[in-house]
């Protein structure tokens, strides 16, 4: 199971991720950097770090193949909220520009 802190880390840049995707207007623009970013976010719980992480104490970690799997696991569930939330937003905008055309 990743560390509070990994999983605040983890879900504070989700969380900046979709709040980019919503507020930006051409959602295949920032693809490509949202794309990017899961995936640094996928190397560093892969790897059992973080940004932040290089003045951890290597001791204090435990690296056993489980946990790695639980992260992997926590990660792609993570992912597959983004997804989630894409599609949320992209039926949203097209919901509000038909209504916006109706008027």
């Amino acid at each position: 199971m990743p560390r509070e802190s990994d999983r605040h880390l983890i879900g504070k840049q989700l969380s900046n991720l979709i709040e980019m995707h919503i507020l930006d207007e051409d959602s295949s623009s920032s693809s490509d950097s949202d794309i990017e970013m899961l995936d640094l976010l996928s190397t560093d719980a892969e790897s059992g770090s973080s940004s932040g992480d290089s003045d951890r104490d290597p001791d204090l970690t435990d690296d056993s193949d489980s946990e790695g799997d639980d992260e992997i696991g926590d990660l792609a569930a993570l992912m597959d909220a983004v997804e989630q939330s894409r599609y949320l937003t992209r039926s949203l905008r097209r919901k509000c520009l038909c209504s916006w055309r109706s008027r």
